[in-house]
């Protein structure tokens, strides 16, 4: 056991006094993964990348391409998967994003918080920050497909942004339809 460290890595992650992020070299291994021929192996990738998710920006958006695929499908299903040009940049996209992915920094009481939302006609998204020294950083992203969200959207909210519940001042910002329709719920 070692102590006085700058940085530790636990369960998956790299803590250090910036912050959270994953660890270099699973990105790196995630960043070299062939393209998967089976729905299982698929399955697999997104699971990994599911793992990360939190840091990433737009995930259900560039995943979504990817999750049609696994719809229907069994768990074990070793079908094999017929790429399109579209579904292979996406592919690519959804590893370059983890790649560039994002430091998620502490939290601090006395910071002023944003939750900035957007949707588009499959994905809903939001990065809750903080300001720090007049920069916006980012604490959490939240996101997921429209085809799979439905009235459950209040309650992952919630569940997402719990551990802010001490922090009472957001500045709410969105600038979208979809959203604006959306109730917002009492955290």
């Amino acid at each position: 056991m070692r102590f006085c460290q700058l940085s530790v890595k636990f369960l998956g992650y790299l803590i250090s006094e910036k912050g959270i992020e994953p660890l270099p070299h699973r990105v790196k291994a995630i960043n070299e993964f062939q393209q998967p021929k089976t729905i299982k192996d698929l399955r697999r990738v997104l699971a990994l990348l599911n793992f990360y998710r939190r840091f990433l920006k737009n995930a259900a958006h560039e995943q979504s391409l990817l999750s049609d695929y696994l719809k229907g499908a069994k768990k074990n299903d070793t079908c094999l998967i017929n790429w399109t040009e579209e579904v292979k940049l996406a592919f690519e996209s959804c590893k370059n994003s983890l790649a560039m992915s994002t430091l998620s920094v502490y939290p601090s009481s006395d910071a002023r918080l944003s939750l900035t939302c957007d949707a588009s006609d499959r994905a809903l998204g939001s990065v809750l920050s903080q300001e720090e020294n007049g920069e916006w950083k980012s604490l959490a992203f939240f996101h997921g497909s429209l085809l799979r969200l439905n009235s459950d959207i209040a309650y992952m909210t919630v569940n997402c942004w719990r551990f802010m519940r001490p922090f009472v001042i957001f500045l709410l910002c969105w600038n979208s339809v979809i959203l604006r329709s959306i109730q917002i719920t009492s955290l």
